[in-house]
């Protein structure tokens, strides 16, 4: 369903911008005469997050939850990105950290790793999550009023959960994932002040990740953004968006599957 609102949205961009460009001389849009864009959003997800690790996870016996488990909440997030544009051609720098702190009473056994947590214990959590991207962009279609691109990432996942109970013990899980993923992006303008942009990325291959032990990973991740922005002239601009990233992930040691998704807005300065 997510692809296909993905694909129906950008063919949608693509269309209304070749029609503008068609029919009228349109006055170029605010926000595509730069050299370097800097960009700060907000993000408030609604988290889902499962996660298995050790014996347990080879043996395939089921993850934590810990959304549910220790009643973690929605919380606000800061991301930060940089993109240097020359002609077509665009270079990004993404990077956000993810971090829920959380402490609960055990409301049913759980085991996670090498610890089993009985009913009514006391246990603490602590969940990491630094994902950046350093990813190019081409715009094969590039008009007044929007463009249409092909987007290459590389995602760097370093992913850390642990639980600690008490006497019971502690025990941890330590990941980091590299994913080349690959999409498109696409941009149309309402108004030479407003645009909508939209953005679907996924994995092009299987998940090669690194931990301590050199494992490989299978996985899979998509990554799908659409906003809305707000240009206060050729410098300054504000914007408001939704964004879903999923990732799953699985191998001899660890399973994961992990879902944000939720409302961001921030604003971007150029040069």
């Amino acid at each position: 369903m997510m692809t296909r609102c993905a694909a129906l949205f950008l063919t949608v961009l693509l269309v209304t911008t070749r029609a503008e460009a068609q029919f009228q001389v349109a006055e170029k849009g605010a926000g595509e005469e730069y050299r370097v864009e800097f960009s700060l959003r907000f993000w408030s997800p609604t988290p889902e997050l499962s996660l298995s690790t050790g014996r347990l996870a080879g043996l395939g016996i089921g993850p934590v939850d810990f959304v549910q488990t220790f009643g973690i909440e929605k919380d606000r997030f800061t991301e930060y990105s940089v993109t240097s544009k020359a002609g077509k051609h665009k270079f990004r720098y993404g990077s956000i950290p993810i971090s829920y702190t959380k402490e609960a009473v055990i409301t049913r056994t759980i085991q996670f790793g090498g610890i089993t947590v009985p009913v009514s214990t006391t246990a603490s959590t602590e969940v990491d999550w630094r994902l950046r991207r350093y990813g190019y962009e081409w715009d094969f279609v590039a008009a007044d009023r929007g463009y249409l691109g092909l987007i290459a990432d590389v995602k760097d996942n370093k992913f850390s959960a642990n639980i600690s109970a008490g006497p019971y013990g502690s025990e941890d899980a330590d990941v980091r994932v590299w994913v080349p993923t690959v999409g498109l992006g696409a941009r149309g303008y309402v108004h030479r002040l407003v645009s909508f942009t939209g953005e679907f990325n996924l994995e092009v291959t299987r998940f090669k990740g690194f931990d301590r032990l050199k494992t490989d990973w299978d996985g899979h991740l998509v990554d799908f953004d659409v906003y809305s922005t707000v240009n206060l002239g050729r410098n300054v601009a504000i914007q408001g968006g939704y964004r879903s990233l999923r990732v799953d992930y699985t191998s001899d040691s660890d399973t994961a599957n992990i879902r944000l998704q939720g409302l961001y807005w921030g604003g971007n300065l150029r040069f």
